[in-house]
């Protein structure tokens, strides 16, 4: 049914691709236009569209540029220097008619912001389309099967590459370099003082067993199994190191289970700080930043990591590291899905896996801890330890 929907939506995106392209013209942008970035969701979404953010800044230095997103991806840009306001945009994209009638409520208030250009790094023809019925006259974004009949400047979604590059060639279309700058989150002075406070002198590892839960999607299939999250800190508590427990208040019940199979006594306790469901998101970024390493699934706090410079080793399936990994050199993705097509189209999951998941599961506790060997390696730190 999902595939279905989807070839049916392309199907008439294509026809009104055709009906508009005599209409659509690919305008230059003025020299310090007012920008608008649209890209709703999700958490480690926009912290991917932080390369391009910055790209469009190098573009435009005098420019306005304004984000919409949802209240649940807005902490991923506060604070970020290349974002001059943040707009609300709850409801655009989430499909059927409420997500038609978000459209329409954000195209009036676009209109009477009078925006130059819009950059809409969404594949959602009703997202991009928003703009257009807003009067923008430069609009450029993701031509995903035709989907973007809606745009002046559009990018193919093919060939398969990162999203954090798709972005970037999005904003080139505008004229920025073809530049791969990096993620980027700040994490406040207040914030990283706390991290200070909380987390003491290391090597400290940071472990996020969960995710996979975002507003109107939740895919538990892209976790690794909770054991051998388990079995892995193990590791790095025999040897010295301390472990922060990651991950979010519908993470707790998993902590919980964490907890019971590593054991309630003994010396690990003391090296193991539980910080599952007790931190901002800000909070998080400024943890984050005092580990020497990140291990966990294919979820916004992994992109955070590698935003704020922490070296990551990240589990995946059935999502793909080509597009959705660690946008990173020095960190590693661990991944047995380059055969397996079954659940994957038009850059997304369907929502259940007829090989339940069989990816994920592939993936090995000796694998993790070989990727962290290499990763801890190229950033300098002893991989005698295990």
């Amino acid at each position: 049914m999902q595939r279905l929907k989807d070839a049916l939506i392309t199907a008439g995106c294509t026809i009104l691709s055709r009906v508009c392209a005599p209409m659509r013209r690919a305008p230059a942008p003025p020299e310090a236009p007012s920008v608008l970035v649209l890209k709703p969701c999700c958490l480690g979404d926009l912290l991917l569209a932080t390369a391009a953010l910055a790209a469009l800044r190098a573009r435009f230095p005098a420019s306005r540029i304004v984000v919409a997103t949802s209240a649940w991806s807005r902490p991923a840009i506060e604070g970020n220097p290349n974002v001059d306001e943040i707009m609300d945009c709850d409801g655009v994209g989430s499909g059927g008619l409420p997500g038609l009638r978000a459209a329409r409520r954000l195209a009036g208030a676009l209109r009477r912001e009078r925006f130059d250009v819009a950059v809409v790094l969404d594949r959602s023809p009703v997202v991009a389309a928003a703009p257009w019925l807003a009067g923008i006259p430069v609009r450029a974004g993701i031509d995903s099967g035709g989907r973007g009949f809606s745009l002046t400047h559009r990018t193919p979604a093919l060939p398969l590459r990162h999203e954090a590059q798709l972005y970037l060639d999005v904003v080139s279309t505008l004229g920025s370099a073809r530049t791969a700058p990096a993620l980027a989150y700040v994490a406040s002075e207040q914030d990283a003082m706390w991290a200070a406070g909380v987390l003491p002198a290391g090597p400290w590892l940071a472990v996020h067993p969960g995710g996979g839960v975002n507003p109107g999607s939740t895919l538990l299939g892209k976790r690794w199994p909770v054991e051998r999250y388990v079995e892995t800190v193990r590791q790095f508590l025999n040897v010295g190191w301390s472990v922060a427990l990651l991950g979010g208040a519908e993470d707790r019940v998993l902590a919980n289970v964490f907890h019971e199979m590593l054991g309630d006594t003994g010396p690990h306790n003391a090296q193991l700080a539980d910080f599952c469901g007790q931190t901002s998101f800000a909070q998080l970024g400024a943890l984050l930043q005092r580990c020497a390493l990140f291990v966990g699934n294919d979820t916004g706090p992994m992109h955070l990591a590698v935003a704020v410079g922490t070296p990551v080793v990240a589990v995946f399936g059935p999502s793909q590291p080509e597009v959705y990994g660690p946008w990173a050199l020095e960190s590693e993705a661990v991944y047995h899905g380059e055969r397996c097509q079954g659940c994957r189209f038009r850059g997304g999951l369907a929502a259940s896996c007829a090989h339940q998941y069989a990816c994920t599961a592939a993936v090995t506790v000796g694998e993790v801890l070989a990727a962290a060997k290499r990763v801890l390696g190229r950033a300098g730190v002893d991989v005698t330890f295990f």
